[in-house]
């Protein structure tokens, strides 16, 4: 075999060891890039699922709260209209006329 042919086998058994050596390097990377990605998902995930249940709690909690507020409302209403039944069917039907002559329109 010629110098010259020797010498081209040898630079073609580097380059391709040097684009092995580069695969290799590329696997790693990705594999490294993959944890990452489902390391970043993971915690994305968790993100919303803590925000999730907060939200969920803060709207069980305003639930709370509105039929507490609704109950009471409810109870000093009923109050009135035992003091005073006929103040409150007059209202009422007052209440009725107007409504009705809104929808009536």
């Amino acid at each position: 075999m010629s110098t010259y042919a020797a010498e081209k086998n040898a630079q073609t058994h580097a380059t391709m060891k040097d684009l092995k050596a580069d695969a290799d390097t590329v696997r790693q990377d990705l594999a490294a890039l993959k944890d990452d990605a489902v390391d970043v998902g993971s915690q994305a995930a968790k993100e919303v699922v803590h925000r999730v249940q907060s939200g969920a709690e803060s709207a069980m909690e305003l639930a709370q709260s509105t039929g507490d507020k609704a109950r009471a409302c409810h109870k000093s209403v009923c109050k009135q209209v035992s003091k005073h039944p006929t103040a409150a069917v007059l209202i009422s039907l007052g209440a009725g006329a107007v409504l009705g002559r809104l929808i009536w329109r």
